[in-house]
């Protein structure tokens, strides 16, 4: 598989400078030959068993950097007969600043590293013999490696899972990034490249700044709520404190007096915007859950923000540059061109116990006026009492009932069924339910589908006073629409045939008509509890389905 645009950067180096494999490889042989031979003989001894530990420091890419050392004949990267190459102190001073991109600097040996780079420092000539040299080595390019996967690729990918995702193909990229990295000289360039350049997560790590260098102040100006303020209210002590904090989170303009102690109209008007953007009734009162919000720590806030550049660097695909995005938390889908929004709306999405899943998939075919063909999950979880209770409920719901016999599917008259007696397995293997194109019909008049291995797809719904809800999870996995018309326009504009007015005329007959698209639109469904939209403005939505927790969680147990 292709594996993100690591692949393609060390190519794009070696063609700007003309280097080939062997040449870097000889590049690193600057000791000393006495030191050389025994910087290797002490890298050998290190790498040739199975690599855990770099003297008594544990590796956390062992198989890597072994693999590293042999192909390159165990040569050093960073010391040369003056000692500690100069790369040495920019990669510590790279990795000190991981936080910028929601990494723990802690991760990548430094307090071990800094202290050997400090007694290398103390001392006027260094005795290259030392074992610890080929330590210092091996833990250097160990946390090159490890802030490079973590950079491309996520922090929390285990090695099991790196290895099917990526496998030997992305370590060979790694391997030979290095060896650019350090022959052209461009280290912090070759470990910027690697950083993931949509907009999505460079907003985010901006705004990650930010939080940073003003979370000591957001903590301390905590508002008290007793007695409760409102609109109107005049407060010497909290309406300063409450202007400054929204200033402070963006929500009010940064030329408002800040020394006004009135609740007035400017004030509600922020407090409407802070609700907006975190997904709160938009009331434009200080009640219990915006004066919560507003008082989060700041460490709470930055962690969220974290959480979801890790996601960012865990999206496995490149997005194209025109592409439908579903954000589940914020209950919303997107038509994106060229990095901007041409058409957006409300969306409903599984609930809790039937959760829509992150998926990249492409849509295929537009179906008008769909059969809906019951998932047996359904069938058995929802169905099955209605069937067995309401002697009306084929007729009422509209739906056929198709019965598998010699190798193929029938149509039959459920009336001739006594269904209080079918076994419940029957439900799904015997008896297939579809519900036929009519007013009633689940999917509504339009489906949007393709072939996936979660059976989930966008589609109409009869059900549209639901788009009125703040919170919208209520279907069984697939994502309901709140427009479902102007996306088939939108996804018809190449078929000259299907004019408005005869996409109107097919959808009012109630014939089922599939229409197979010229060109495939890339869907990707995504779950961010934190992005910045197209205005700059910093949007958090509810962890829904408790995603953020359970990354949250391998994230420390990483750490740990």
């Amino acid at each position: 598989m292709m594996i993100k645009k690591v692949l393609i950067l060390t190519s794009l180096f070696l063609l700007s400078t003309q280097l080939t494999v062997h040449d870097l490889a000889n590049s690193s042989q600057i000791l000393p030959f006495q030191v050389n031979l025994q910087l290797q003989k002490n890298l050998r001894l290190q790498v040739m068993p199975l690599i855990r530990f770099a003297g008594n420091t544990q590796l956390h890419t062992p198989e890597l950097v072994k693999k590293y050392y042999m192909s390159n004949d165990y040569f050093s990267v960073w010391f040369t007969k003056q000692g500690v190459r100069e790369h040495a102190g920019q990669l510590v001073t790279i990795l000190g600043q991981a936080e910028k991109d929601g990494l723990n600097p802690r991760d990548y040996h430094l307090k071990k590293i800094n202290k050997m780079l400090g007694q290398i420092k103390q001392r006027k000539s260094y005795a290259f013999n030392d074992y610890d040299t080929a330590t210092l080595e091996l833990l250097l390019t160990d946390a090159f490696f490890l802030y490079a996967r973590h950079l491309a690729f996520g922090q929390v990918v285990q090695p099991s899972e790196y290895d099917v995702l990526y496998g030997n193909a992305c370590d060979q990229q790694l391997m030979d990034l290095l060896k650019v990295a350090m022959s052209i000289d461009a280290l912090r360039e070759s470990l910027t490249y690697l950083r993931p350049k949509h907009q999505g997560y460079l907003k985010l790590r901006k705004t990650l700044a930010y939080y940073h260098k003003h979370a000591g102040l957001l903590d301390k100006l905590q508002i008290v709520n007793t007695p409760p303020l409102k609109p109107g209210d005049c407060d010497n002590r909290r309406i300063p404190i409450l202007r400054e904090k929204l200033r402070l989170f963006g929500d009010l303009k940064q030329t408002a007096d800040e020394r006004n102690v009135l609740f007035n109209q400017e004030v509600e008007q922020a407090i409407r915007h802070f609700q907006s953007r975190h997904g709160l009734a938009v009331t434009g009162a200080l009640d219990g859950k915006t004066l919560k919000l507003l008082n989060r720590p700041a460490a709470e806030i930055i962690q969220t923000l974290e959480i979801n550049m890790e996601r960012w660097r865990r999206q496995s695909t490149v997005l194209e540059k025109k592409y439908i995005r579903v954000n589940i938390p914020a209950f919303m889908l997107q038509v994106i061109e060229y990095k901007q929004p041409v058409m957006q709306m409300k969306v409903v999405v599984g609930r809790k116990t039937r959760q829509t899943p992150v998926l990249n998939y492409k849509i295929e075919y537009i179906t008008l006026n769909p059969y809906w063909v019951i998932p047996p999950n359904i069938v058995l979880q929802d169905k099955i009492s209605k069937i067995r209770h309401d002697p009306d409920f084929f007729t009422k719901y509209r739906i056929e009932v198709l019965e598998f016999r010699d190798r193929s599917w029938h149509l039959i008259d459920p009336a001739t069924v006594d269904w209080k007696t079918v076994a419940v397995q029957e439900f799904r293997t015997t008896y297939r339910f579809q519900q036929i194109p009519c007013t009633k019909n689940a999917l509504g008049r339009i489906k949007f589908g393709t072939p996936n291995p979660h059976n989930v797809y966008m589609h109409d719904t009869p059900r549209q006073k639901l788009f009125n809800r703040r919170v919208r999870c209520f279907s069984s996995g697939c994502i309901r629409l709140e427009k479902p018309l102007d996306l088939a326009k939108y996804a018809l504009r190449d078929h000259q045939f299907w004019t408005q007015t005869r996409l109107k005329a097919a959808l009012s007959n109630y014939i089922c008509q599939v229409i197979k698209l010229k060109k495939e639109i890339p869907v990707y469904i995504q779950y961010f509890t934190a992005e910045v939209d197209t205005k700059g403005i910093v949007r958090f939505y509810d962890d829904i389905y408790h995603h953020d927790d359970g990354l949250l969680k391998a994230m420390r147990n990483y750490r740990d």
